[in-house]
């Protein structure tokens, strides 16, 4: 195994907040790219790509790993993962490894649930014991067990978050795990009740401008337990959209929610640095910024 080289320390939950090994409070702020397969395939994995997102001004990246692209490459961990760790420390960057199914992990339903000859969820804890036990000694990783839990209750979803937390911890990994919520991780309710007790865990929200009720849903548990918007993001008029639900604009959507994560102190991962998956922050493989990219670059890291 090679030894990775980073910048920071690990971050570990203090009360509803993330400090690093020198009790400094961290408030994460990022970009999120594609799977590093498909920018492989494009020819654009490179140190240079990922400088591109550094460079916005935030600390962290997320990294998606999408199931079907995992299982075809068995050198995946090293071919990719290893590799923008590694960069990430150089910059001092923080790298959240995003395991990203959505759907139930334990039926398989859900329309986007990769179309792979594996039980879900023993791929799953495949995966979390693989990755954890290689990156255990990394201290700017950190692991978001699964990405958007959906067609699944709160109790059920519990359970498996416990035992894919437990996963992790079995492999001698002790960095920050965050923890998604079932209804593509924007029914937070959950998260009060909750009976996990791993020492080190947070949790993720996603939020995009169909979500009207968004902070209500932040505001009654971000007192209580760190909370990372790990997915947000829209697509103004500039941009036609395929989903719409990312319909929104700088005006209604982006400048309240930015400023209201700002005002709490909640940290952020914005979608997509890409320029087809939605929402782009490019709208061609030149980096023509859309309005939604500029709005980040210019706006929304500098809060």
């Amino acid at each position: 195994m090679l030894l990775i080289s980073v910048g920071y320390t690990r971050l570990c939950v203090s009360g509803n907040k993330l400090i690093d090994e020198n009790k400094k409070e961290i408030v994460l702020k990022g970009l999120m790219a594609p799977d590093p397969q498909k920018i492989f395939r494009e020819g654009n994995f490179s140190k240079d790509y990922y400088d591109g997102i550094f460079s916005f001004g935030g600390n962290v990246i997320r990294v998606s790993v999408h199931p079907d692209m995992y299982v075809n490459d068995e050198y995946y961990m090293w071919r990719y993962i290893d590799q923008i760790v590694r960069w990430a420390g150089e910059c001092g960057q923080y790298v959240i490894i995003d395991w990203h199914y959505i759907g139930n992990p334990v039926t398989g339903e859900g329309k986007e649930m990769p179309d792979i000859q594996k039980n879900h969820m023993d791929l799953t804890k495949q995966f979390w014991a693989q990755t954890a036990s290689y990156f255990k000694d990394a201290p700017n990783v950190i692991f978001e067990i699964y990405n958007e839990p959906a067609f699944i209750g709160s109790e059920s979803w519990e359970g498996i978050a416990k035992e894919i937390t437990n996963v992790i911890r079995e492999s001698g990994a002790n960095q920050l795990i965050i923890i998604g919520s079932p209804d593509y991780s924007f029914n937070l309710s959950w998260i009060k009740k909750s009976s996990i007790s791993d020492p080190n865990v947070a949790y993720s929200a996603h939020v995009f401008p169909n979500k009207t009720l968004w902070k209500k849903k932040i505001s009654e548990i971000q007192d209580e337990v760190p909370l990372i918007v790990t997915e947000w993001g829209y697509i103004d008029s500039d941009i036609s959209a395929r989903q719409s639900y990312l319909k929104g604009s700088r005006e209604s959507f982006g400048e309240p929610f930015v400023n209201y994560l700002a005002d709490n102190k909640i940290g952020w991962v914005a979608c997509w640095y890409d320029d087809g998956w939605e929402p782009p922050i490019f709208s061609d493989e030149n980096y023509t910024l859309t309005e939604w990219g500029k709005f980040l670059k210019e706006y929304a890291f500098k809060r």
